[in-house]
């Protein structure tokens, strides 16, 4: 995922006005304009944004949340000028904890971060492709899950950077059920409930 993360920079100070002295940040709000054309407004302390804040980048894309030393860190909001969005926790710059991220084609990933990845337990789910619901690592199905497709086949078991691996439940639209071992998405090993046998696949 394209991530833009923000670098310490003291910034021009434009306006900027001073809180109240003894509050959490002990800083100055105001807007400041960066060199990039990025326009931030809010708390700040050390030349740095720190405490609430909002950043508009020049194309277009916000961010509004909380800030700590220059970095997105604690709750807040990224809205893409390209359609995706991401509401959630960040830590020193970077998704981490729980949040949502919205595709640009209206896909969504709700669960887990860890550093700018979907990693953890999370759900991901699609109008146009299959839904799955389980455990994730640097963006990838990993661990266990279970996938469902939209002509109603379904996959419950352990998955390997993006592919059925281990074993696993399949249960087709049709009532069949499949016990199988998997290796890098390929069957090897499966027993069907309908034909009442074991196979192996060369």
């Amino acid at each position: 995922m394209n991530r833009k993360v923000l670098t310490l920079l003291v910034v021009a100070l434009i306006g900027w006005l001073p809180t109240t002295y003894g509050s959490k940040y002990q800083g100055w709000t105001g807007t400041a304009k960066l060199p990039d054309s990025s326009v931030y407004t809010g708390e700040m302390k050390n030349g740095l944004f720190h405490g609430k804040g909002r950043l508009v980048w020049g194309d277009g894309s916000t961010f509004e949340g909380e800030f700590k030393n220059g970095l997105r860190n604690g709750l807040g909001t990224h809205e893409s000028s390209v359609g995706w969005t991401f509401e959630g926790s960040y830590k020193e710059g970077l998704e981490n904890g729980f949040g949502s991220y919205k595709f640009r084609n209206g896909d969504l990933y709700e669960g887990e971060f860890s550093n700018g990845e979907f990693s953890g337990t999370g759900k991901f789910i699609s109008t146009k492709r299959a839904n799955y619901q389980g455990q994730f690592k640097y963006g990838n199905y990993h661990g266990k899950g279970l996938l469902k497709t939209l002509a109603g086949d379904s996959y419950e078991g352990e998955f390997f950077e993006g592919f059925q691996h281990g074993k696993g439940k399949e249960t087709l639209a049709s009532g069949v059920i499949v016990t199988a071992e998997w290796k890098h998405g390929n069957c090897l090993l499966y027993t069907s409930d309908a034909a009442d046998e074991r196979s192996s696949v060369d």
